[in-house]
């Protein structure tokens, strides 16, 4: 089974077959140099999500990589598994080490990663040039496909 509780923009906290998985957090602050900010803001702080299986980033722009999120995110979660696509250059794996996490897992384009005996997810990577991915999320009944800001 999955639930998935939203949490704002492209931040939802997916519980699959109870593995908790954190997406593009974003839940503090503004991004793109105070042009873009929460509204109405989250009703959930880093506290009150707390610790998680895995962490999944889309990719690298300030509304799902926000460093002032992540700097609170990592305090119960720095040895949280954090998936990542696999993009052509490894500068995205560089900033994520970057910025503190050290369990870093790169799923390549299609690739299938098991988190658990019934439980799996898919990366697709974008076809059109762009630097973004997309997730899909299985259990053993039920599908949740995550495509952010990705043209595919």
């Amino acid at each position: 089974m999955i639930k998935v509780e939203y949490i704002c923009h492209a931040c939802l906290l997916i519980t699959v077959n109870g593995k908790r998985i954190l997406t593009d957090p974003w839940i503090y602050g503004s991004s793109f140099a105070n042009c873009l900010w929460l509204y109405p803001p989250p009703k959930s702080s880093a506290k009150d999500i707390g610790k998680v299986d895995y962490i999944y980033f889309s990719h690298a722009h300030e509304d799902h990589f926000q460093l002032e999120s992540i700097k609170e995110i990592i305090k119960y979660n720095r040895n949280t598994k954090i998936i990542i696509p696999k993009f052509k250059q490894d500068w995205f794996t560089k900033l994520v080490k970057k910025v503190g996490f050290k369990n870093i897992l790169v799923i390549a384009h299609n690739e299938k990663l098991q988190i658990s005996k019934n439980s799996s997810i898919k990366i697709f990577i974008n076809d059109l040039g762009e630097i973004d991915s997309s997730l899909l999320v299985r259990s053993d009944s039920d599908e949740i496909f995550l495509q952010t800001d990705n043209l595919m």
